[in-house]
């Protein structure tokens, strides 16, 4: 069938209809997106006579209404350009399967063989000797008008370097000058650009590298302007920084300078990135099969034969591309984009598309005169020094297995203080490990003033961490701290060689900045501004996430979410944040797990280690008491009733609605969550297909099921830019009716297809080690510990029968079944539109109880909670 799209594709005028349908949904889906508005400002600023500059997404209006009005017939454009350029000589195929290559290769030839081969040349879109930025478009300084509240800078250079070919390809790839510029631009160690203008308090962070590829991949007789890189340094700014933003660029250019100038290009530099890299090829976690296939079949279209699956990755010193590079890093070459939610004094004209205001300048000549003749003179700006953390113990430890990675962790260490699971790698036989771990702090998400100050600690011991451990990173060692629902997330990822030592000084510095009160004024004002922002901007996330999140705060007994932190933020300062955390960091217990090519000897020492540093303190540290530990708990809904919750979006210029729908299940048990992953497994396509193809509801369209604090339930989420949440419900239960002839006339043969697919999806192996960490340690969050969920699950599935199938739909899906438990949150574009009598009618006699947003926790208060239990 899906070959059958290049063989002999329809084209028919309703099939087109829709697809414009379907993209102009997911453009309206982006109207509020800064990315997506931010781009098309630089194709807009771009030289219109190049095809970068042209709107590239499409919408009704440039797909339908425009080509009406110029007398041009769309489906004959598709047509046109199918037989133009879909040639199987202009194609490249990937497939992926456990066959023998023999059978794969007799597949695809017999499936797309049939593909036409018309001789088509490659096309090339590019007309030559047209810059994408002329002298025209060069040397601007651009202001844009944000929807969410950022500050952000960037530094644009289109790049467009000499393209040396082999066998008709360019090979530029095989250099990646690039690479070795922004490991430099990009550092963020002791002598960086960037550690020197955080220590000034004007940026919070700063990345360097290629913002987009354009052109360049087979076009050899194309001159080397006609294909491009735009080369970009993104800078966000403190409030500060706002007041510096001409030094802040001069002193990059001085950075630059230091890149050009110190004895030349450093090899020792670029062999370690290089070095770092072929390190990550051959200890690659590859992708899903799906994904994988995808990439490998545009990587065909770039790169040799021989380079498919490592050209993305590996790459050779090239001296000549790398000081092409730098010295198209000039003042003379760069436009300035910077963004926020408002500017004063500035006339702005509008993007034709997104509606985004923006404003045009040039740069003043004097000032980049200037910048050209800067040079490095600041003592602080320097060539980072040699990567510490680059591992040199490849040993494998374990016997690796390749059939089998279902054996789960086992308790390895158990103290009152610590409990830690381990599980020596026997499958992926890489030399990476993953220690995940669970500190469990009482009061952590108390109230908001508490959540606040939890993430705040997380925020600034990364920042305290991020001089010394960014070459950590580098190095393939990465490292996170966040927050949960009972204290805080440490993830350690990466290479085994030296994670203790990454371990050890993490945990030594988080203990100092709390004991020694380490941590200072100016970061926290900095780091405090940046979390206040983001919590601000949550407003303007799309439709369907707020509706997910108050869909959390109306089933939680106990939600907060990021509008709730908005107005607390402001009012906590510096020293009550210090005396909750020097309270808050007495009292704790740890629950980890240690993954991956360590022995169990290791695992020991490195618990030992941690509890000691966390344990043996200047403070006297507790252990919880166990009715201390908070544990979440789901309210329960009523029975036989559909409890539909209406909320106008947060953000009133996004034109979209949406809702998600929830059916309360019950306790978790395998039974339970195999049935209803098998029900979504019957319905999920058809859904999608109904509701998103046929009925054209919105781009976005999907069923799940969740898992929440041990309670089982099944979820639909439906963005529309064109009907409200009542209308689309009414389309949803409208499906959920139909779908009983479906279910109905299914045979025992469909229900095996359907019981062998889900069991194929639960048994797939992990293909990533980091993807089976996750599942173990969700066990242990849980506090479940069944580690073999996936073993009991399949067996559960294999004796379901349609009737078990037909059964479960009629009592937990529909609202006369006898388990119908139902919660509805609608989210309206505008508050305009909520009719509560309109959203309490249904055709049918259901139950049903509209709460409005005053009334939601009173509601709340009204209801049972769901036991959150643990397996013993």
């Amino acid at each position: 069938m899906f070959a059958q799209f290049f063989i002999s594709p329809l084209f028919t005028e309703s099939a087109t209809e829709r697809e414009i349908l379907a993209v102009d949904s997911e453009f309206k889906k982006n109207l509020n997106d800064d990315v997506w508005r931010d781009y098309q400002i630089m194709k807009s600023t771009a030289n219109p006579d190049h095809p970068f500059s042209k709107f590239g997404s499409g919408c009704l209006e440039s797909l339908d209404t425009i080509p009406k009005q110029n007398n041009m017939d769309v489906r004959k454009a598709l047509i046109d350009f199918h037989s133009k350029y879909y040639s199987s000589n202009q194609m490249k195929l990937c497939v992926i399967g456990q066959y023998p290559l023999s059978q794969l290769e007799e597949w695809v030839r017999s499936k797309f063989g049939e593909i036409p081969n018309t001789k088509a040349t490659t096309a090339c879109f590019f007309p030559k000797n047209v810059k994408p930025y002329s002298k025209n478009e060069i040397s601007k300084f651009v202001r844009l008008k944000t929807i969410s509240d950022l500050r952000q800078l960037s530094l644009v250079f289109p790049i467009q370097l000499t393209l040396p070919t082999i066998d008709g390809r360019h090979i530029a790839y095989q250099f990646k000058p690039e690479k070795y510029v922004s490991h430099l631009i990009g550092h963020e160690c002791k002598g960086s650009l960037f550690s020197l203008l955080k220590k000034k308090g004007w940026v919070s962070s700063l990345s360097a590298g290629p913002y987009a590829r354009f052109g360049g991949n087979n076009c050899v007789d194309l001159p080397k302007e006609d294909s491009f890189v735009l080369y970009t340094v993104n800078i966000e700014l403190t409030v500060e920084g706002e007041d510096h933003i001409y030094e802040i660029i001069e002193y990059l250019f001085e950075y630059i300078d230091l890149i050009k100038s110190k004895q030349g290009v450093q090899k020792w530099v670029y062999d370690e990135v290089s070095h770092l890299a072929k390190l990550a090829f051959v200890n690659l976690e590859y992708p899903r099969a799906l994904q994988f296939a995808s990439d490998m079949a545009q990587n065909l279209q770039k790169y040799l034969p021989n380079e498919v699956i490592s050209g993305v990755h590996i790459f050779d010193y090239n001296e000549e591309l790398i000081i092409e590079c730098l010295n198209q890093l000039n003042p003379y070459n760069f436009n300035v984009y910077y963004r926020k939610p408002s500017f004063e004094n500035i006339n702005f004209e509008e993007e034709k598309w997104y509606k985004a205001q923006y404003s045009l300048q040039d740069l003043p000549q004097e000032w980049l005169d200037k910048l050209a003749r800067v040079t490095h003179s600041t003592s602080e700006l320097t060539f980072p020094a040699p990567n510490p953390f680059i591992p040199e113990n490849f040993d494998i430890k374990g016997i690796i297995n390749s059939t089998s990675n279902d054996d789960g962790p086992s308790t390895v260490y158990h103290t009152s203080k610590m409990k830690a699971w381990f599980k020596q790698d026997n499958y992926f036989g890489t030399p990476r490990g993953n220690i995940f771990y669970n500190i469990i702090l009482p009061q952590t998400k108390s109230d908001p003033r508490t959540v606040i100050c939890s993430e705040m600690f997380c925020e600034m011991v990364t920042d305290y961490l991020n001089e010394d451990l960014y070459f950590a990173e580098v190095a393939g060692l990465t490292y996170s701290l966040s927050t949960y629902s009972s204290g805080i997330n440490v993830l350690l990822l990466g290479y085994n060689d030296k994670m203790k030592d990454l371990n050890n000084k993490i945990f030594r510095d988080m203990v100092s900045v709390v004991d020694q009160k380490l941590l200072k004024l100016d970061r926290f004002e900095v780091i405090k501004e940046r979390l206040s922002r983001t919590y601000t901007n949550f407003k303007f996330a799309q439709p369907y996430e707020h509706a997910v999140i108050e869909a959390h705060r109306l089933l939680f007994q106990k939600k907060f979410c990021s509008l709730d932190y908005i107005d607390v933020i402001d009012t906590i300062d510096f020293e009550e944040f210090y005396n909750f955390i020097t309270v808050w960091f007495k009292t704790l217990r740890v629950e980890l797990l240690i993954h991956g090519n360590f022995t169990s000897q290791e695992a020991l020492e490195l618990c030992s280690d941690t509890e000691k540093i966390l344990f043996d303190r200047s403070v006297k540290v507790m252990v919880p008491l166990p009715s201390q530990e908070q544990r979440e708990h789901i309210v329960q809904l009523p029975t036989g009733t559909d409890v539909i919750f209406p909320i106008s979006n947060h953000n009133f210029n996004n034109p979209n609605h949406a809702l998600e729908i929830v059916y309360q299940l019950g306790f978790r048990s395998v039974e339970l969550d195999a049935m209803a992953e098998l029900f979504n497994q019957i319905i999920s396509n058809q859904y999608y297909l109904v509701l998103r193809t046929e009925k054209q509801l919105g781009y976005i369209v999907h069923s799940r099921v969740r898992f929440d604090h041990n309670i089982c339930s099944f979820s639909c989420i439906v963005q529309s830019p064109s009907y409200d949440p009542k209308e689309v419900l009414k389309e949803h239960d409208q499906f959920f009716v139909d779908i009983n002839g479906l279910l109905s006339s299914l045979t025992e043969k469909d229900i095996e297809a359907h019981l062998d697919a889900l069991i194929s999806k639960i048994t797939e192996k992990e293909k990533q080690m980091k993807m089976e960490s996750a599942r173990h340690m969700a066990e242990i969050t849980n506090q479940q510990y069944m580690f073999n969920r996936k073993a009991k699950k399949v067996e559960a599935i294999k004796k379901f029968t349609l009737k078990d199938v037909l059964d479960f739909y009629q009592n937990f899906m529909m609202p006369s079944g006898e388990k119908f438990r139902r919660a509805v949150v609608m989210m309206f574009a505008s508050p305009s539109t909520i009719d509560h009598a309109r959203i309490a009618k249904f055709d049918d006699n259901r139950k049903v109880i509209v709460v409005p947003e005053a009334d939601r926790f009173e509601f709340k208060h009204t209801l049972a909670l769901f036991p959150n239990f643990v397996k013993f």
